[in-house]
């Protein structure tokens, strides 16, 4: 079905709520509560050059209707008749990063319940993986919505960056070229996550598995992730976090450069449930952000 398109001169945008945006492009919000998004020209050229098509984007929608993404409700044309943005329902809930930031003590040591709203998370990346979706922005979780929906007793995903998600091969407008995303300043690309210039599901893997450890232990991996890093010093900082399971070992060596080996890295799935089922959280005080320093305790 042919998504419904509007002019972009059917809004006045002096009277519309403009809203921060990260790529640069101009986001209004619409009195419904929807999101306007407005790609500048030369922009569009640049995406172009790149293999980047608005209108085939918004194409693939009718392709994920089953997927967490939230999708465009209709294209908008600028005076030219050219496809230049799209309008998006807004999401439930909050951002995951505003949701995290809100844990009370007591919260932010409950593993169980922190695997699970990662294990909701990572079903929600699988199955939009199967419908050749990949998010090479995930660990921007500022783009990931969490809500709790009290009948079901679970909680729900929903992802917002639908432009900058790669749908089929429609590539993301965050091109392989470079990688510099959410709280990770050092991710590297080799052919197991970005192979002509398409990202691979690894790259979902991978930052799944860098996501895990910064729910549950507000453990970035990143500051293991130099070339120049000794085993001497990951070794130390396992040792201060309590990783001292072989599994987690693994895990954080196989994440990190330079021991990187995306091969061994697959969905964590019951094994996210692992850790809770041998550790126990606990604190020893407050980082200068005002997060909780967290160790793993066996149990």
């Amino acid at each position: 079905m042919e998504m419904k398109r509007v002019a972009l001169s059917n809004y006045d945008l002096s009277s519309l709520e403009q809203v921060p945006s990260s790529d640069g492009n101009r986001v209004f919000k619409l009195y419904d509560g929807s999101y306007l998004k407005i790609f500048d020209d030369n922009e569009l050229i640049k995406l172009a050059k790149k293999g980047v098509f608005l209108d085939r984007k918004l194409e693939y929608a009718e392709e994920i209707q089953d997927t967490a993404i939230i999708l465009p409700s209709c294209s908008v044309f600028n005076s030219n008749g050219i496809t230049n943005g799209f309008i998006l329902p807004g999401a439930n809930g909050i951002s995951c990063s505003e949701y995290l930031k809100k844990l009370r003590k007591c919260e932010v040591l409950d593993l169980v319940d922190l695997v699970d709203l990662y294990a909701a998370i990572e079903r929600e990346v699988i199955r939009a993986n199967i419908r050749e979706c990949v998010f090479p922005d995930l660990l921007n979780i500022n783009n990931t919505f969490v809500s709790f929906d009290r009948n079901l007793g679970k909680y729900v995903i929903e992802f917002i960056d639908y432009d900058g998600i790669q749908l089929g091969d429609n590539p993301s407008t965050r091109l392989c070229s470079k990688m510099n995303i959410g709280f990770v300043r050092s991710y590297r690309l080799d052919n197991s996550v970005c192979k002509d210039g398409l990202y691979t599901k690894k790259i979902d893997m991978v930052s799944l598995t860098y996501l895990y450890f910064y729910m549950l232990f507000n453990c970035n991996l990143d500051k293991l992730n130099f070339e120049n890093n000794d085993n001497i010093y990951t070794l130390l900082f396992l040792y201060r976090y309590k990783i001292l399971d072989k599994f987690l070992i693994d895990l954080v060596n196989n994440s990190i450069y330079p021991s990187f080996n995306a091969d061994t890295i697959d969905y964590l799935g019951n094994k996210a449930y692992w850790i809770a089922d041998n550790y126990r959280l606990d604190t020893v005080g407050i980082n200068g952000d005002g997060t909780y320093e967290r160790l793993l305790v066996k149990k």
